[in-house]
């Protein structure tokens, strides 16, 4: 036990590792022990009681139950180390409800190291589809975490879900498993009326680099957000998946855009045009107007410099003269 501590173990998980018993269960049998209800530290069972008062599973439940100061119960759930039992799963996910970050983020914690099959299942058969909102985000956060590819489907149709979170939690657990599969679902799922939720399904999408017109048309809804995070969010993935059609409406929003995404346009546009014309606006309007006059659209790619290929990157020495 002290060797577990003194190595920085949590005393829940030395307790546990060393003892067999929680810290709880320690201190209640000490003092039973020293006031003389106890004959010896070790478990007992009690006449009138058939079932063992020592029972593990049923002391953490109790106490991660009835446990109200959040320092303490985020303490207790850390002495779980993992859960290994369906029931201890069921009483740790009702205390997602109205959980402030500390015992949000240890229950988040906790459960990304879920190895055993019956609690995987338990998290995918109930959690998923758990009534409460905050507990569905929670559960969907964790088996993105565990990259749980068994649960892909659920995550998909959870892009529709009422609350916000769970929305953006499913995104954001479907960019953790690889976006490709579910790109049709992130599409429809543009639409997204909250803007934090929009940020993680736009994110997911545009990990596939392939253009969209019908995404384009989405994204251009966008530029003109009041909030900055959306328009970097949406300069940002039409430069992997925009089309042609956005060429005219960033070269507008060029000349409108500070700093930060003032560059982020011009990158937009190099990547759309596969061309730099550099940092004046005007510059860029008489290009396009050049081009769609000319060609009725973005022309043909420029021609690399020999400079820039890798057989005339460097220059050929020949024979020395």
């Amino acid at each position: 036990l002290l060797r577990v501590l003194r190595g920085g173990g949590d005393a829940g998980v030395a307790f546990k590792s060393a003892l067999g018993i929680t810290p709880e269960q320690y201190h209640e049998r000490w003092v039973e022990r020293v006031t003389g209800k106890r004959r010896s530290m070790g478990p007992e069972r009690r006449a009138d009681d058939q079932t063992d008062p020592d029972d593990p599973g049923k002391r953490e439940r109790n106490a991660i139950r009835d446990t109200t100061n959040p320092g303490v119960l985020a303490g207790r759930l850390r002495g779980l180390d993992r859960i290994r039992d369906v029931k201890v799963a069921e009483v740790v996910l009702e205390r997602l409800l109205g959980a402030g970050d500390l015992v949000r983020e240890t229950i988040h914690l906790l459960l990304k190291k879920t190895t055993d099959p019956e609690v995987l299942e338990y998290l995918r058969r109930d959690g998923l589809y758990h009534p409460e909102g905050a507990v569905r985000a929670g559960v969907v956060r964790a088996l993105g975490g565990l990259r749980d590819e068994a649960s892909r489907p659920v995550f998909e149709t959870l892009l529709e879900d009422p609350y916000w979170l769970v929305r953006a939690n499913a995104a954001e657990a479907i960019d953790r498993l690889g976006a490709g599969p579910s790109r049709l679902e992130l599409l429809r799922a543009l639409g997204e009326k909250d803007h934090r939720a929009w940020l993680l399904i736009t994110d997911a999408f545009a990990t596939t680099p392939e253009p969209s017109e019908e995404a384009t048309k989405q994204l251009l809804a966008r530029v003109e957000d009041k909030r900055w995070q959306v328009r970097l969010v949406a300069y940002r993935a039409l430069a992997r998946v925009g089309t042609e059609t956005a060429i005219a409406p960033l070269i507008d929003r060029y000349g409108m855009e500070h700093g930060r995404l003032f560059k982020d346009v011009r990158a937009t546009l190099k990547a759309l045009t596969h061309d730099d014309l550099g940092e004046n606006p005007e510059t860029w309007r008489r290009w396009w107007k050049d081009q769609t006059e000319t060609y009725g659209g973005l022309g043909p790619r420029p021609e690399k410099d020999a400079a820039e290929t890798s057989e005339g990157r460097y220059a050929n020495q020949g024979d020395g003269k």
